[in-house]
């Protein structure tokens, strides 16, 4: 996929997602959310785990998929599957009646 991408492109989109922040905005979720990263994703994985309790407390989970990189929803579709549905079996046990319910699944 990367490969198929021209060099100026590539520049150029690495350009546009490097100022690109919603951490901020992370602290008005309230519902549940997960983080899911490969193990092989290099600093992405030690700051992802940081952002469930910095970010959203009490609201989100991390998942570590193991033997995957940057892409593990294409590395390892299984997996990555069964923590999806995993999650969404579980948040439907969300009860907060401030919020109409919406779970959020969040991929870096």
């Amino acid at each position: 996929m990367i490969a198929a991408v021209s060099l100026d492109g590539f520049v150029a989109s690495s350009k546009a997602l490097y100022s690109y922040d919603e951490t901020e905005r992370m602290g008005s979720i309230h519902v549940p959310g997960l983080f899911i990263v490969g193990s092989d994703d290099g600093i992405l994985l030690e700051l992802v785990k940081t952002f469930p309790e910095k970010m959203v407390p009490g609201m989100a989970t991390f998942k570590e998929i193991q033997r995957a990189g940057h892409f593990p929803m294409l590395e390892k579709p299984d997996t990555f599957v069964v923590t999806l549905t995993s999650f969404f079996a579980n948040a439907t046990n969300y009860t907060d009646k401030s919020n109409v319910y919406r779970s959020s699944a969040v991929m870096l």
